[in-house]
């Protein structure tokens, strides 16, 4: 195989066959040559040999080429003595920006952070991205940990600036973990299993967290693991199941609705608050089938209420954005509620504000299309951030739920905004009667809390209804 030059200057490899030519005495007398020009062969080759070694989207190392380059770089730096770093990133806010900006956002994020990340490193470094939002540098030569830390402000200042996305400023950051080797492993699996398990300790440490590994975060990661597997144990067995909340009108205390409330009966740690497990369950996934029971176990307690003369009373459940984005989530609903012969206006959705306004066009179809099947919209957590209140106003909004317990300005503030887009107001974490009757002075619509009631179990929740 022979690189050439053509007449104009250009180069092309070629393949050269050279073939003696003999005599009838036997005799060599010439040669007859034969090129081929096999620059598109060669050029098709070397194309997939990078498909093969290359995240297609952003174009990085994938998870075959980054263990050849690790252990490459493991086997030299055991000749020189010296260290090598390799960090494990998980962007913030991604599945976030996946879910309510759609997944063609997602993969501009994507590919505008494996650039930063080659700009960050140097040649002889790798950038590799596992999938999803991870991305895995080895950084390879390390003299000492000083080099180190500051290669790593080097990666974490390059995620600190905003990602221009669909013409918006998208803050994204990311957290990391680090393992050294030979300290913390001495193989790929085990480098990367450490800088794994450092990452997730660096997602309690806020936007940007560097967390470097160190052995007792085998055990958290270890935790997540149970965790994970015992969920899922939870979700084939009869470990979960629901309390509801009542929320009652603050001028007359009659019964507006229930809220669904999800607990774990933890077969090690008792009862389990969502706060306690919802969180992995965004992240493993679970969080689809958790929902779905939910959905289940809500149909057939309103099903039973309307058999024992409460066929009136709406329920509200809770869903995040991970939820709502999948295509048939409106249509399972659909289904569930048509097999018990629900009429869909007794089921409300409760959304978070902040995760709806991530996105208010897909916000705007969601709220049509559930107007258009008749379940209620009730946005929650309203007040904790940022409100879009103009993308408010267009959505058939049931009820806003006022983030906080209910005092000062800023309650009032809300509630006239529910007064002016005409939707009720509903005051969640009430407890006290001073909070009661500062409602009831601001015109307040309903309110829940444990002024009203404790979230109740469904045996309990009978006997309540009966004394009301």
């Amino acid at each position: 195989m022979l690189r050439n030059q053509r007449k104009d200057g250009q180069l092309f490899w070629n393949q050269l066959s050279v073939t003696p030519v003999g005599d009838g005495g036997g005799n060599i007398t010439h040669f007859i040559g034969i090129l081929e020009d096999i620059t598109a062969l060669r050029e098709r080759t070397a194309q997939l040999e990078h498909q093969v070694t290359h995240d297609p989207l952003t174009g990085v190392a994938n998870r075959t080429l980054l263990r050849d380059r690790m252990e490459h770089a493991i086997h030299a730096a055991h000749r020189t003595g010296g260290n090598v770093a390799v960090a494990l990133l998980d962007l913030n806010k991604f599945k976030e920006i996946n879910d309510t900006m759609g997944h063609d956002a997602g993969d501009q994020v994507l590919r505008q952070v494996a650039h930063r990340l080659l700009c960050a490193v140097r040649d002889t470094d790798t950038v590799a991205r596992l999938g999803g939002d991870e991305f895995v540098l080895v950084l390879a030569e390390q003299p000492n940990l000083r080099f180190t830390l500051r290669m790593i402000d080097r990666v974490r200042q390059a995620l600190a600036q905003d990602l221009r996305i669909d013409g918006r400023d998208i803050s994204i950051g990311a957290s990391m973990g680090v393992a050294i080797y030979p300290q913390d492993g001495d193989n790929f699996s085990a480098l990367l299993k450490a800088a794994d398990a450092a990452m997730y300790t660096g997602k309690g440490g806020g936007p940007g967290a560097v967390h470097f590994y160190s052995p007792d975060m085998a055990t958290s990661s270890e935790s997540r693991q149970r965790m994970e597997t015992a969920l899922r144990e939870a979700l084939s067995g009869d470990q979960l199941y629901l309390k509801y909340q009542p929320h009652v009108c603050v001028a007359t205390g009659e019964l507006q609705g229930l809220e669904a409330l999800l607990r774990w009966r933890h077969p090690e740690r008792g009862e389990l608050l969502p706060a306690d497990f919802l969180p992995d369950a965004e992240e493993n996934g679970l969080i689809i089938p958790l929902g779905r029971r939910v959905l289940e176990d809500v149909c057939a307690t309103l099903s039973h209420l309307s058999a024992t003369g409460h066929g009136g009373v709406p329920i509200s459940i809770n869903a995040s954005s991970r939820e709502y984005i999948q295509r048939d989530y409106l249509p399972h609903i659909e289904r569930r509620m048509k097999h018990y012969a629900i009429p869909l206006e007794r089921l409300e959705i409760d959304l978070k504000e902040s995760q709806l306004m991530n996105n208010p066009e897909r916000a705007q179809r969601l709220a049509h299309s559930m107007q258009h099947l008749g379940v209620g919209l009730n946005i929650d957590e309203f007040g904790a951030g940022a409100s879009n209140l103009a993308c408010l106003g267009g959505m058939a909004v049931r009820r806003l739920k006022m983030h906080g317990g209910p005092h000062g300005a800023l309650t009032k503030i809300m509630l006239e905004i529910g007064h002016n887009l005409n939707v009720k107001v509903v005051a969640t974490c009430v407890e006290t009667e001073s909070q009661f009757a500062y409602l009831a002075a601001n015109g307040c619509s309903s309110m829940q809390g444990y002024y009203v009631s404790q979230p109740l179990a469904q045996p309990e929740l009978e006997h309540w209804l009966a004394r009301r």
